[in-house]
């Protein structure tokens, strides 16, 4: 059985209260900035005193942020924050996955010089 819990991430008591009821915990935190991303760190903070999560997701969408500093800005940034996230999950002995899901170069590089976007649909994958 599968129950979804919603709660604010800048409501500390609620979200312990919450992650308290979890078995797993997947954020789906934006990354329109650092600060966004780094948000997650109180979802860390919240795991840890809750105890009992068996898994963690953090928001991730693609990209390979252990690279984050041969990155132009504002992906250093962001992909900063994200490793960030990523160490402090690691440090606080989270079990967590990542899932990227090659993010960056399937949606960004094709629309590379083109603000626009060339809204191309994506036919084939490989896993």
């Amino acid at each position: 059985m599968c129950t979804c819990l919603q709660g604010g991430i800048n409501e500390h008591e609620g979200l312990v209260a919450a992650i308290k009821q979890a078995d797993v915990v997947i954020s789906a935190v934006g990354h329109s900035s650092p600060e966004e991303v780094e948000s997650q760190l109180k979802i860390v903070a919240a795991i840890q005193e809750a105890g009992g999560v068996q898994r963690f997701l953090p928001s991730e969408y693609g990209c390979n942020v252990e690279l984050a500093e041969q990155m132009l800005e504002p992906a250093r940034s962001i992909l900063g924050a994200k490793l960030r996230v990523r160490e402090a999950v690691r440090a606080a002995g989270i079990p967590h996955t990542i899932i990227s899901s090659n993010w960056c170069q399937g949606f960004l590089l094709p629309r590379a010089g083109n603000p626009e976007g060339q809204k191309q649909t994506l036919l084939r994958t490989t896993v």
